[in-house]
């Protein structure tokens, strides 16, 4: 039986393991996506869960994070050093080798909200110029379709490019992060 798209509070709060009242905030916050009175949607609420893995393992700081980022986007991340970036790269490639995407989203978690978006076609192009996006085969995962992708960009751009490009949100899909 197929899962549903869209899970009440309450469903989110047990999904969770939080309470009502808490699945509400995360809602209200954007933390996860509110697509009707009373109804999140449930891909929103598995990359909530999956960001707040912790466990023992250290988030990297904003400049670590962002550095991945360049690497996986085939970048230099020149604000590293080069000891840091060696150790960075390290620790991608470990991470490639275990498939554990899980443990980058885990080393990455609060450094990026989830926000995702419908663009006309012909906005494409401008999106891949001015987003990064991370090369996923680098990490044993498909690449996005032409007409689909997934990127990072700072949070002081997000609003200015949404009106440019006439983005329209759409939880439905996964798309832009906005990085904080």
């Amino acid at each position: 039986m197929a899962r549903p798209e869209f899970l009440t509070i309450e469903e989110t709060a047990n999904t969770l393991g939080v309470s009502t009242r808490h699945a509400r905030r995360l809602a209200d916050s954007g933390a996860v996506t509110r697509v009707a009175r009373g109804l999140i949607d449930r891909p929103s609420v598995d990359r909530y869960r999956q960001s707040q893995r912790q466990g023992r393992t250290r988030a990297w700081a904003e400049h670590t994070a962002w550095g991945a980022v360049a690497l996986l986007a085939g970048q230099t991340p020149d604000w590293l050093g080069t000891t840091q970036a060696s150790r960075l790269r390290q620790n991608l490639r470990k991470i490639a080798a275990s498939k554990g995407i899980g443990d980058l989203l885990t080393r990455m978690r609060d450094r990026a909200q989830a926000h995702t978006y419908v663009a006309h076609r012909a906005a494409l192009p401008r999106l891949r110029e001015v987003v990064a996006t991370a090369n996923t085969r680098v990490l044993g995962l498909t690449d996005a379709t032409n007409e689909t992708f997934d990127g990072y960009l700072d949070a002081n751009e997000l609003d200015g490019l949404v009106r440019t490009l006439g983005l329209r949100a759409d939880p439905a899909r996964r798309g832009l992060s906005r990085c904080a």
